[in-house]
């Protein structure tokens, strides 16, 4: 407030100050008036205190006979006429001292009131800028707080989120020793923060993944910053986990490596997968292997013996008179003793074999890499013997056999459309021949070909 009327007074003044020239001619006419006034006065008082002295001199004349008051009259006028010049010179050199000191006095007043302006106009840009500075100072001030509540509200949920994830997960530093766990962390592997916070994640290891599994994972984890997969842990009391893991490489603010990794247990998915997959490709009542899954191995060991020049058999089995056990005893009688025969059948063959259900009672083996030709023929031979024994059932004891066909490759076929076709003509002659034997394919012109029978 003090300083608007301190300025307001200045600039009333340097408006005033700038017709100075008109202030100069007011005041050099007052200082005129005045000269003029005091001269007049003087020259007045001058006059007065001549005649005065005339008088006197008259006076003392005519006392003194008359002739001697001339001369002393005289040198009074003279004086007088010295007196108005002095006067005249005082005036006009007041005057003129006067004007100049008046003129001086003002222009400088003037330059002074007009420093005082410039000051003035530049204190206000100056106190305008740090103004404007002030105000975008106090934006950038006003921005910064509103993203820094932003960050800590994001802060906040992150941590909510984190806190209350049903996926565990937990952060390791670049030295890959875990710095905080969230509450599922607990949970799904068993291992408390006071377990884990210091240790290396490797504390959770199933055993089952080798090295090139890690380093593989690592690769990627350097080369993409991301990494996601199926990996098998161990739970705190030893249960093997199957979990979905997916880990990402976060850079803080001073370039300084963390690793985030959340991961849920999909053990019984997995499990449930593998019994879908398992279904949908084994018969339901014997678990063999179905038409689908024995074909694709039928090719692949067709694929395999074909690049490295090995030999397999195929073996089509059938049972023989099954339809009277499912009319005499029930189907549940004839459903046991499909899962009997399978059983049996599994046991003449090695593990890398396959023994499949076609559907209904037929059955085909799949011997791959033979050493000889002869082990078909001791296979087929043990399953025709192993096949022909009683069945002990709950309904009751049933008899029945099998016949079996064999093709062999690369000689009775060339394909495995071919081979199909080829065992399932030799079991047919088995069947035909009497039942409960095997047969090798053998084209008409090669009949009296090896032929296994069990009499």
């Amino acid at each position: 407030m003090g300083r608007e009327v301190i300025g307001s007074a200045a600039d009333g003044w340097v408006r005033l100050l700038g017709y100075y020239r008109g202030v100069l001619m007011v005041l050099y006419s007052v200082a005129a008036l005045f000269f003029l006034a005091l001269g007049f006065y003087e020259w007045q008082r001058i006059d007065a205190n001549t005649d005065a002295m005339a008088r006197l001199c008259q006076q003392v004349g005519a006392a003194c006979g008359g002739s001697a008051a001339i001369n002393p009259l005289e040198e009074i006028l003279a004086i007088r006429d010295h007196s108005r010049k002095s006067l005249l010179l005082i005036v006009l050199a007041s005057f003129i001292v006067t004007s100049t000191l008046l003129h001086l006095m003002v222009n400088r007043a003037r330059r002074h009131y007009l420093s005082l302006q410039r000051l003035a106009s530049l204190q206000e840009d100056i106190i305008a800028e740090r103004t404007r500075e002030l105000k975008e100072s106090n934006a950038d001030l006003h921005r910064e707080v509103l993203e820094r509540r932003q960050r800590e509200e994001e802060l906040r949920i992150a941590g909510a989120v984190f806190e209350s994830a049903a996926e565990a997960i937990f952060v390791t530093d670049a030295a890959n020793c875990i710095v905080r766990v969230n509450p599922a962390f607990t949970v799904l592997t068993g291992y408390t923060a006071a377990e884990v916070l210091g240790r290396d994640p490797a504390l959770l290891k199933s055993g089952r993944h080798n090295a090139e599994f890690y380093a593989g994972m690592w690769a990627e984890l350097r080369e993409c910053g991301h990494w996601e997969g199926e990996i098998w842990n161990r739970h705190k009391n030893g249960d093997i986990m199957v979990e979905w893991l997916s880990i990402s490489k976060v850079v803080g603010q001073r370039g300084v490596a963390q690793y985030l990794a959340i991961f849920h247990d999909i053990t019984r998915r997995k499990a449930d997968e593998d019994l879908l997959r398992h279904r949908a490709h084994h018969d339901v009542l014997t678990d063999l292997p179905n038409r689908s899954l024995f074909y694709d191995r039928l090719q692949s060991t067709f694929n395999q013996a074909k690049r490295y020049r090995r030999i397999f058999a195929l073996l089509q089995v059938d049972l023989d008179r099954f339809k009277e056990v499912n009319d005499t005893l029930g189907h549940a009688a004839g459903d046991q003793l499909l899962v009997e025969a399978a059983r049996r059948l599994t046991s003449c063959v090695r593990e890398a074999d396959t023994v499949a259900r076609l559907g209904g009672d037929e059955f085909a083996l799949i011997l791959s890499d033979m050493a000889s030709e002869d082990e078909a023929e001791q296979v087929a031979y043990r399953a025709v013997q192993l096949l022909a024994e009683p069945y002990h059932l709950d309904a009751g004891t049933a008899s029945i056999s099998g016949s079996v066909g064999i093709a062999l490759y690369p000689q009775h076929g060339q394909d495995s459309e071919q081979l199909m076709k080829n065992a399932d003509s030799a079991m047919y002659t088995a069947k035909t021949g009497g039942r409960n034997a095997y047969r090798i394919y053998a084209p008409l012109q090669h009949a009296a070909n090896r032929q296994g029978d069990l009499l």
